[in-house]
């Protein structure tokens, strides 16, 4: 059943999934929900799972499946969309995300600038409270309730920052993978939809890099997506606090500030880079353990085990000096996390005070913090630029591969006739539409319904070329072709299930003992756990 608003022709909002999550069906056995508002507001929603699993070992039907991030769900929303955009001159896949979501940009984008301005709000308010406190019995005082009232606002706006912060990551976090999900879903759907021509211009690498690195990547800069925008707001604001407080001084701390950002950059580079080449030689320690556990009778019956000890223990130490480099430089970098706020104070304090300036206890105790609310902005905010531009270029090879051509109606032909008929007449067909000469030539088929076809040739004769054909993935240069239904298409890629051998012999199937012994044939032995030699080395 198709949503309203397809119906009524206008763009369906992903967001609609959310309205929708609370009409399915409530899991049996494990009680989840429904929750109140209040609830939800403290994230008190999770309690029930929380004693279940303290009572008893949580399983994975313990946890309900979320319906707004069912792959399924999202790519009914997410299709019709790109659809109608496509119809555009310049269609833009940005446009389609953006729209899908953007409800959830909108509530957190008021969260983020709430939470925000409550991080603000403290230092001013700790002012108010340090200028009262030191009037006390002085003319001009602040009356006691003033004070009280300021100290209890001192204590709601960091209350209310963490809850509008934590709600704010938390729609985030739920928007990212829906997002990384509709593109894999889209990117899966136009595999199986691609012509000729343009499967010959993609790679199954190029293919998995879309659907795994491109799309996380998308994922990855949606949890910093109001930090764009929020980071040089703050810095702006922030240093207009300052300067009431400290005057000129305030850009002598921003020069610290500035300067201290490469250094953080380097040490940054330095820990990725170490992490990186601990990832490579963990990668060949995992690859040759696996290798010795394999091979592990051969190795104890050619007494093999004191050279690959040496191997073993030649990665290990590689990744000892990498992991001691490591922490040394994690040392550096956390040691500068603490002192530069303390430097950018001590730099930014001592040239007021000497340039003659008196500094009030109020204006230090408030400019500490504004100080450190600087410090994530401008230390994050190169790092947060790379990850949406990143986001940005793989949003464009995203979408360029689902504006590749795709097989056309005309090419898979009529689906008229007698259901499970298929008759080619006379047939030319050609893999890329700008060559002359036919793959197949003067091409007489019929398959009738009900029959079982075998086509017979050499290697290079031109079989699974006609199988291209029948299902679309040549051009059909011409001739007459007709085809009775539907189509079902199962291609000659053999694979194997990353899992036990029974598993690839259940494929997800209730075990039956008697039936597993009969799988494979000439199963060895009366046991039900035997198998043949060949097996019996997984």
């Amino acid at each position: 059943m198709k949503d309203n608003k397809e119906n009524n022709g206008e763009k369906p909002d992903f967001d609609d999934i959310e309205s929708r999550a609370s009409s399915e069906p409530v899991k049996e056995g494990f009680k989840w929900g429904p929750f109140s508002f209040m609830r939800r507001m403290f994230f008190l929603d999770v309690d029930p799972l929380v004693n279940h699993g303290f009572n008893t070992r949580l399983e994975p039907g313990d946890v309900y499946p979320e319906p707004t991030v069912q792959a399924t769900r999202l790519n009914s929303f997410f299709e019709p969309a790109w659809e109608k955009e496509q119809k555009k001159p310049n269609p833009d896949l940005r446009l389609t995300i953006w729209a899908g979501n953007l409800s959830t940009l909108l509530v957190t984008a008021v969260l983020y600038g709430v939470s925000q301005a409550c991080s603000l709000a403290g230092p001013m308010l700790l002012q108010r409270i340090v200028a009262g406190i030191s009037c006390l019995g002085s003319e001009g005082a602040f009356p006691p309730g003033t004070i009280t009232s300021t100290a209890l606002a001192s204590f709601l706006a960091p209350a209310l920052q963490s809850l509008c912060e934590n709600h704010c990551i938390f729609k985030m976090y739920v928007m990212g993978p829906r997002m990384r999900d509709s593109l894999m879903a889209a990117i899966y759907r136009k595999c199986l939809k691609l012509s000729s021509s343009s499967l010959q211009g993609e790679s199954q690498g190029r293919v998995v890099t879309l659907m795994s690195n491109d799309a996380q990547k998308l994922q990855d800069a949606a949890y910093a997506l109001h930090s764009i925008w929020g980071a040089p707001a703050i810095i702006m604001m922030v240093l207009a606090l300052l300067w009431f407080q400290v005057g000129w001084a305030t850009f002598v701390g921003l020069g610290v500030m500035l300067t201290l950002i490469p250094i953080t950059g380097f040490l940054a580079a330095k820990l990725g880079s170490y992490r990186k080449d601990l990832m490579g030689w963990t990668d060949k320690r995992v690859g040759l353990m696996s290798e010795i556990i394999n091979g592990i009778q051969m190795i104890k019956f050619y007494a093999w085990e004191a050279p690959f000890n040496v191997e073993v223990m030649k990665y290990r130490n590689n990744e000892a000096d990498i992991l001691r480099a490591l922490a040394f430089w994690q040392g550096m970098f956390g040691m500068l996390l603490f002192v530069g706020p303390v430097a950018v104070a001590v730099f930014c304090f001592g040239s007021y005070s000497i340039a003659g300036n008196q500094l009030s206890p109020a204006a230090a105790y408030s400019a500490l913090p504004y100080f450190s609310l600087l410090r994530f902005p401008l230390g994050f905010l190169p790092m947060l630029v790379t990850m949406v531009v990143n986001a940005m270029v793989a949003l464009g090879r995203i979408q360029g591969f689902l504006l590749r051509k795709e097989v056309s109606d005309d090419e898979a032909q009529s689906r008229k006739g007698t259901p499970g008929e298929v008759i080619i007449q006379d047939g030319h067909f050609v893999w890329d539409e700008e060559a002359m000469d036919s793959v197949l030539k003067d091409i007489n088929f019929e398959a009738k319904p009900g029959s079982l076809t075998m086509i017979v040739g050499s290697v290079g004769s031109g079989k699974s070329s006609i199988l291209s054909a029948l299902i679309g993935h040549m051009s059909h240069k011409s001739g007459t072709m007709s085809m009775g239904g539907d189509v079902a298409y199962v291609a000659q890629t053999s694979w194997i299930m990353k899992d036990m051998v029974q598993e690839n012999i259940l494929m997800g199937h209730d075990m039956d003992p008697d039936r597993y012994d009969m799988v494979p044939p000439g199963t060895q032995g009366s046991s039900s756990t035997s198998r043949p030699e060949d097996l019996t080395q997984w």
